[in-house]
């Protein structure tokens, strides 16, 4: 009893929030500096409209804030089941101060619909109008140095998207050597940086966040469209994580290509599950239609002739992630074809996949960050069978929305 108790206390670590698609971390400490979604953390008035302040999930504290008579309008279910921002031409959220945006390069998402012209956000900097400016203005993305001094960059396809068509825009700043990258549905841009006046790179200084709006507050720049979630980053993601963050987004929301993008895979679970049913038989989960969004029930008797019948639930909840909420106890490895192996694939594959496997007194006999149904532990420990018996386990996954799940258990093994 007392080597179970302190087991426990052993397998059931804590892991921290994650951002976007597994890119950064919530905690403040990463270069993820702001993020912005409709889906939480609004602050809205008392009619439950009006939206007064909208909090930063960073971590970093870069909530930004309406003045009265500026505030924008919360709208439900704008994609896929999700709210947005909408902002009407004179509507407005900043932040005066912002923590960790001094850099002189950047990566930003903006997950956009209903977009008619204006400025999704601005990052300039604190009090100097347009000076080191990162800046998204009517489809396109700029480096402004100062008033008509400025590099910017537009898109071949962008201008074609058909405004009720949600799409997420992103874009590469670097300002220290005047780059510039913009993707539309990670369609990358063919066309030239363009150049007006004189410009001259960026510096390092503090920045205020602006939503809506630029600092300088032209009538035309008021944003005209709906905003569903803001993303930045204060340094140039590398191609594999700023994909990361786009199946994350795309998942979400269920993002079209439309006839401007190049989104080949959302972050989406396999349409095919294959889980334990407890007599200890193999059974399957065929055919589910994800575009239905709903719970999905099924009953079964299993292919070895034991009556028994499993009822599970899968959650198409991107908010939370997407996975089945089961995990095996128990597995066969005696080369009859079922269940052989631990865990099964119902965990989405390839994303911050861990598993160890304990015995009754800590030992670690397996560990692995490969999640494959004919790869995973099949009952041996250095190459032997160990005996049968019940084991432990530590189960670590990442959800599509960035967020670590650890799970631990026990497993029955039986030959």
């Amino acid at each position: 009893m007392i080597f179970a108790c302190s087991f426990l206390m052993f397998i059931n670590p804590c892991y921290s929030q994650t951002g976007p698609g597994g890119v950064g971390n919530t905690t403040g400490n990463s270069s993820l500096k702001l993020w912005l979604r409709a889906d939480k953390g609004l602050g809205l008035l008392p009619n439950g409209k009006l939206v007064k302040t909208w909090d930063d999930q960073s971590g970093n504290g870069n909530h930004v804030s309406a003045p009265s008579g500026r505030r924008p309008t919360l709208m439900v279910d704008v994609q896929n089941g999700k709210p947005g921002v909408e902002f009407s031409g004179g509507q407005y959220l900043q932040n005066f101060s912002s923590s960790g945006l001094s850099n002189t390069s950047l990566t930003l998402f903006v997950v956009r619909k209903n977009v008619i012209f204006g400025t999704d956000i601005a990052i300039a900097a604190d009090g100097s109008g347009w000076l080191n400016e990162f800046l998204v203005l009517r489809n396109e993305i700029y480096l402004h140095n100062s008033s008509g001094n400025f590099l910017y960059k537009g898109h071949q396809c962008i201008e074609s998207v058909d405004p009720s068509e949600a799409s997420i825009l992103s874009a590469r700043f670097e300002g220290s050597r005047e780059h510039l990258e913009l993707f539309n549905n990670g369609l990358k841009s063919n066309f030239p940086i363009e150049k007006a006046g004189t410009t001259w790179k960026f510096t390092e200084v503090d920045r205020m966040i602006t939503i809506g709006q630029r600092n300088e507050f032209v009538s035309s720049e008021y944003l005209v469209g709906t905003l569903l979630e803001i993303i930045v980053y204060n340094e140039l993601l590398s191609d594999s994580e700023h994909e990361a963050v786009l199946k994350y987004l795309c998942g979400k929301y269920n993002i079209n290509n439309s006839n401007c993008g190049n989104l080949t895979e959302c972050c989406l679970p396999d349409t095919t599950t294959q889980i334990l049913a407890p007599c200890d038989s193999l059974i399957a989960l065929e055919g589910y239609n994800w575009a239905t969004n709903e719970p999905h029930y099924e009953s079964y008797v299993s292919s070895k002739g034991c009556d028994s019948i499993v009822s599970f639930e899968i959650d198409k909840d991107f908010t939370n992630g997407a996975h089945l909420d089961f995990v095996p106890n128990i597995i066969t490895p005696n080369n009859d074809g079922l269940n052989e192996y631990f865990p099964m694939e119902h965990i989405p594959k390839g994303i911050g996949f861990h598993l160890s496997i304990y015995n009754r007194w800590g030992e670690k006999l397996y560990d692995s960050n490969e999640n494959n149904a004919l790869t995973g532990w099949r009952g041996n420990h250095k190459g032997r069978p160990v005996p049968d018996g019940v084991y432990f386990y530590i189960l670590r996954y990442r959800e599509c929305d960035g967020e670590d799940i650890n799970q631990s258990g026990a497993v029955h093994l039986i030959r």
